[in-house]
This record gives C-alpha cells, structure tokens and sequence, in this order.
C-alpha cells in the first residue's frame, strides 16, 4: 500500500513512513494532499471527461446546496441556542435553590447552637444556685 502512496509523490521528496510522519501533522497534511492531487490527475488522465463534468457539478451544485443547507443550519443553531438558555436559567435556579438551603441550613446550626447554649446556662445556673 506505501507503494500506492508513494507512487503518486514527486521523486524529489523522500517516501513517507511513519518513522517522518510522526513528528510533525504538516508532513502527514502535505503528505495527503499530494496523494489526493495524484489521484485526481491520475484520474483525469484516464477519464478526462467525467471529472470535467464532477467539477462542474460541484460548483454549479455549490450555491444550490448553500441555499438548501442555510434553513437547516440556522434552525441548528436556533436550537443550540433555546438549549444553551434553558441551561443557563435552570443552573440559575438551582443555584438559588441551592443557596437557599445553605442559608436555612446555617440559621437552623445557629438556632440550635444558641439552644445548646441556653441549655447549658441553664444547667449551669440551676447547678450555682443553693438549693433551701
């Protein structure tokens, strides 16, 4: 199979392994790009007429896509963005929620710390006072 790739590559750069493809993602880039490239004109020679006509297509078929595709895209990102909001206002309610609780659960540790504590000076009043 290198030898498919490598076929399609000028005789000036060196075969790729992936020993020299490893390091750097431009090598591998320009590496596949090449490939393709030779393929094309690979193709071209041998059938000169139909890719013609595949290129034609392509950029008479382009702008008809784009004016298709446009409504779904935006209707994509319509949504995207009604989810992104719904997110948003629900983590701000449970953030409040939650605060709520922290704040109730903190006035319910310093009423009971203050009941403990009238307790205990209770007891200990009872206990400093003589009995007649």
């Amino acid at each position: 199979m290198s030898e498919q790739i490598n076929s399609t590559l000028p005789e000036n750069q060196p075969p790729t392994t992936p020993t020299n493809l490893a390091p750097n993602n431009e090598v591998l880039s320009n590496s596949v790009t090449q490939t393709v490239a030779g393929r094309l004109q690979q193709t071209f020679k041998e059938h000169p007429l139909p890719t013609v006509a595949v290129g034609v297509g392509i950029i008479v078929a382009t702008p008809l896509l784009i004016r298709l595709l446009k409504p779904v895209a935006r209707t994509v990102i319509k949504g995207g963005v009604t989810l992104y909001e719904k997110t948003r206002v629900t983590l701000a309610e449970n953030a409040e929620t939650f605060g709520d609780i922290v704040a109730e659960a903190k006035a319910e540790a310093i009423s009971e710390a203050e009941n403990r504590a009238k307790i205990k000076a209770d007891i200990l009043s009872k206990q400093s006072t003589p009995n007649p």
